[in-house]
């Protein structure tokens, strides 16, 4: 993306990696705004992005890859559980927990997932990981999924199972 205005900062290296090609090359990234204005061959930098106040950093042969790295974010989950799609709870134990389903269970349609996310089971009395009988009891004709406080541990009912597509076999 080009621009003409001069850019906030210019990182220099012999080893940029913007995935035009498969090895890192010699080049430039111009930032501005908290923004990625240009990457490439800093012979190629467009002149407009160099201007009077534009610091120039070089990091010699430090790799450089501009763009989004996700540093195992958990986007998705973070903007879900904050919806009223779902609940965030950690409960008590497993009975609890599967208890907990009854208010979202109450305002969302009768075919719709039931979303959750928190629960911690080695924080449970008893301590222990759960599993989908608890949740085939409460709920044995809609699917539940309810992911664990680090969104690492999914906990699915026989319903959810099915519907993804996850049998023994898988």
């Amino acid at each position: 993306m080009a621009t003409s205005c001069p850019a906030d900062r210019i990182l220099v290296t012999t080893a940029l990696f913007t995935g035009a090609s498969d090895e890192p090359a010699p080049g430039a990234v111009a930032l501005g705004d908290d923004r990625i204005l240009w990457a490439g061959p800093l012979e190629a930098m467009p002149e407009a992005l160099r201007g009077d106040a534009t610091e120039v950093i070089d990091y010699g042969d430090a790799l450089i890859m501009p763009g989004f790295h996700d540093a195992h974010l958990h986007y998705f989950h973070s903007a879900l559980y904050l919806s009223p799609l779902a609940e965030r709870f950690v409960g008590e134990n497993e009975a609890d927990a599967v208890a907990r389903l009854a208010p979202l269970a109450a305002r969302r349609p009768a075919d719709s997932w039931l979303l959750t996310q928190g629960w911690r089971d080695y924080l449970w009395n008893p301590a222990g990981m759960p599993s989908r009988a608890s949740l085939d009891a409460a709920y044995p004709t809609r699917p539940v999924a309810m992911y664990s406080g680090d969104a690492h541990t999914l906990w699915l009912n026989s319903c959810a199972l099915e519907r993804l597509g996850i049998t023994e076999e898988s």
